[in-house]
């Protein structure tokens, strides 16, 4: 989308002032050519037809009785086509508009006013008179409806970017609903079963070593399915009504992970990794972002380098957070589990929204993924 620069609007928002002082300037030129030959009661008369043209945008009426009295004794031209222009832009009732045209038109085509009382009714003057009240008028009336027009294209725009919208959201709810089911009755029925074998396992085996693993196993399988929940629910939740519009539910459902949690995490998911969290009190949304990665990173290091030794960093850096999740090489054989990388894509993608970025890298010595985020304001002055 297009955007206009604030020097290019604040020029736009200075053009009708603009036209206005040029108008009244032009007017004002024509009144002065009175001064050479009109008595002092024509001259009052011809600035007082400029004085309302002064005022024509806010009190078009005034603007034009100010303009009638020149016209009645043919002193000026401009003004009164200005004056009239005005009124039938602004002016909404058709029958007042037209009475003003009708006594402008008389007083245009009946001579009246000087010392020959016979009326004069050619052609050519009536014809003269119907050019100068029709002109102004119907400039004024296209002027009004060429205006009525753009703002009801503009609200007709709009309407069609909320139907969009709306469209959108009703797309995104029946989405996150497909996703909550798929997620309820398939991935959790499967981790339950996970749990439930686990607990078996833990209660018939008699070697300790075993014992202890299917504990972890039992203990990470009921762990993910709280987490699942917690997914279905937001899932389901995150999206509600308000006076009929459709809108994010920003308030968390359930208890969100943060830094304190990432020395539990570690020892939960890999005892005996090394961790050095130093990072000062951030946001929310940074916090659960620096959780996620440092879960990534444990999950990467469990799937592919089995046995390996890694390290957990947290700290902060010219104004910057940054972390570090290094394992060496595998010792044991890795699992062949399923992985499609998109764990990763979305560290980048939260990365990518805090204005920062996430990237891997791997080689013969091992793996290691870093995060690299701006710190907000707060903590920068901590730092």
């Amino acid at each position: 989308m297009i955007t206009s620069s604030p020097r290019r609007m604040r020029w736009v928002s200075m053009l009708p002032a603009a036209a206005d002082a040029a108008i009244v300037t032009v007017c004002l030129l024509e009144a002065l050519t009175v001064l050479y030959w009109a008595d002092s009661s024509q001259t009052a008369v011809t600035f007082a037809a400029v004085v309302g043209i002064a005022v024509r945008r806010r009190l078009p009426w005034i603007s034009v009785l100010l303009a009638l009295p020149s016209v009645v004794l043919g002193l000026m031209t401009i003004t009164p086509l200005v004056a009239l222009y005005s009124l039938a832009v602004l002016e909404r009732r058709r029958w007042l508009l037209i009475t003003a045209g009708s006594v402008w038109l008389i007083a245009l085509v009946q001579p009246w006013w000087g010392f020959d009382v016979e009326l004069s009714f050619s052609a050519l003057r009536l014809a003269t008179g119907v050019m100068f009240t029709a002109a102004p008028i119907a400039l004024g009336l296209l002027v009004r409806t060429r205006a009525d027009l753009s703002m009801k294209l503009r609200d007709l725009a709009a309407a069609r970017q909320n139907e969009r919208q709306l469209i959108y959201t009703e797309m995104l709810m029946e989405e996150r609903a497909r996703i909550a089911r798929e997620m309820h009755d398939v991935v959790s029925h499967q981790v339950s079963l996970i749990a439930v074998q686990a607990g078996a396992l833990q209660m018939r085996s008699r070697d300790d070593t075993a014992t202890r693993a299917a504990d972890t196993i039992r203990s990470l399988a009921v762990q993910t399915l709280e987490e699942l929940r917690q997914m279905v629910t937001v899932l389901k939740g995150s999206l509600h009504r308000v006076d009929g519009v459709t809108t994010d539910d920003e308030q968390p459902l359930v208890p969100q992970p943060s830094v304190a949690d990432i020395r539990e995490l570690v020892e939960t998911s890999h005892p005996g990794a090394t961790v050095n969290v130093d990072v000062p009190s951030l946001p929310a949304v940074y916090e659960r972002t620096l959780f996620r990665a440092v879960q990534e990173g444990l999950t990467n290091a469990r799937k592919h380098a089995p046995g390996a030794d890694v390290s957990v960093v947290l700290t902060t850096r010219a104004g910057r957070i940054i972390v570090i999740v290094e394992n060496g090489r595998a010792v044991d054989e890795p699992m062949a589990l399923p992985g499609s990388g998109h764990g990763l894509i979305g560290l980048r993608e939260r990365a990518k929204l805090l204005g920062g970025e996430a990237h891997v890298d791997s080689g013969p010595a091992g793996f290691r993924l870093t995060m690299d985020l701006p710190a907000p304001p707060a903590a920068s002055r901590e730092v």
